[in-house]
C-alpha cells in the first residue's frame, strides 16, 4: 500500500498489516502479481496497403521495490491504460513499415520489438513488461484467397520442373542404357515389342518401315507356333548378314 497523509507520500506499507491514523492518512493498493492485459482488436494497415485486425495479450508486474510501488500510484493515473494505448501506437507504426508477408513471417520479431518499447516506456512509473504476444492476425478474406492462389500457382511450377527433371533423367538412362546395345540386340526388343503390341485390341498398328520389313522377312520363315527368342533373332540375323555378303 502507497499511504498518503494529507496528500502526499509518507512511506509504503507492506506487504501484510499497514496501520493507518484514521481521517488523517489514505491508502492506495498495488497488486505486485503479473498482470494479464488483454490488447482488445485493431486495424493496422501494412506498408502494402493491407488492412489487418490484430489482437494479442501483454504480461506486467510492479516493481517489488518501495519507489517502484509508488511511482506506479503517484506518477500516472492508470498505468494499464497508458501501456495499452502505447501498445496500439507502436504496434501501428511496426505494421506501416513492414509488408503484409514481413508480419505473417516476422512475429517473433514484433513481439520483443513491443516487448522493449513498452518496458522502456514503462520504467518510470515502476512497471516491468515481462512479455507482449500477437495472438491472432486477420487478413481479409480476398487477399488470403490471393495468397492460396499464388501458392498454388508456385507449387504447380515446381511440380512441373521436377516433372521435367524426372523425364530428364529417364532419356538420360535409356540413353546411357542403349549406348553399348548392337544392332542384333535392337532387333531383338523391337520384334519383343511387337509382339507385345500385337497381344492388344487394337485393328489398327503402325510401325517404323525398319521394323515392318524385318518382321515381315522374319515371320516368313518361322513357324506360327514357334517361339522367338534370343536365340532364333540371333540366327535369323546372321543368316540376313551372310545373304548380304554374298
Amino acid at each position: 500500500a502507497v499511504i498518503t497523509r494529507f496528500g502526499r507520500v509518507s512511506r509504503v506499507g507492506g506487504p501484510g498489516w499497514a496501520f493507518l491514523l484514521p481521517g488523517i492518512e489514505q491508502a492506495t493498493l498495488v497488486d505486485l502479481r503479473t498482470q494479464v492485459i488483454d490488447i482488445p482488436k485493431q486495424e493496422v494497415i501494412t506498408r502494402d496497403n493491407v488492412e489487418l485486425t490484430i489482437d494479442g495479450l501483454m504480461f506486467l508486474k510492479v516493481g517489488d521495490d518501495a519507489e517502484a510501488v509508488t511511482n506506479s500510484v503517484i506518477k500516472v493515473r492508470d498505468y494499464r491504460k497508458a501501456i495499452t494505448n502505447f501498445v496500439y501506437a507502436r504496434l501501428r507504426d511496426i505494421a506501416g513499415t513492414m509488408t503484409l508477408e514481413t508480419i505473417i513471417t516476422s512475429v517473433s520479431d514484433i513481439n520483443t520489438e513491443l516487448q522493449k518499447s513498452a518496458d522502456e516506456f514503462s520504467q518510470k512509473w515502476g512497471i516491468q513488461i515481462e512479455s507482449v504476444e500477437l495472438q491472432d492476425i486477420d487478413i481479409p478474406k480476398p487477399v488470403l484467397d490471393a495468397m492460396h492462389d499464388q501458392k498454388a500457382a508456385v507449387q504447380e511450377k515446381l511440380a512441373r520442373q521436377e516433372r521435367a527433371e524426372a523425364s530428364k533423367l529417364e532419356i538420360d538412362a535409356i540413353n546411357k542404357a542403349t549406348t553399348g546395345l548392337s544392332d542384333k540386340t535392337i532387333s531383338y526388343y523391337y520384334i519383343k515389342a511387337l509382339e507385345e503390341v500385337s497381344k492388344g485390341k487394337s485393328t489398327k498398328m503402325v510401325f517404323p518401315m525398319e521394323l515392318s520389313r524385318f518382321a515381315e522377312s522374319l515371320s516368313g520363315r518361322i513357324s506360327p507356333n514357334k517361339e522367338i527368342t534370343p536365340e532364333l533373332v540371333n540366327s535369323f540375323l546372321k543368316k540376313l548378314e551372310a545373304k548380304k555378303q554374298d
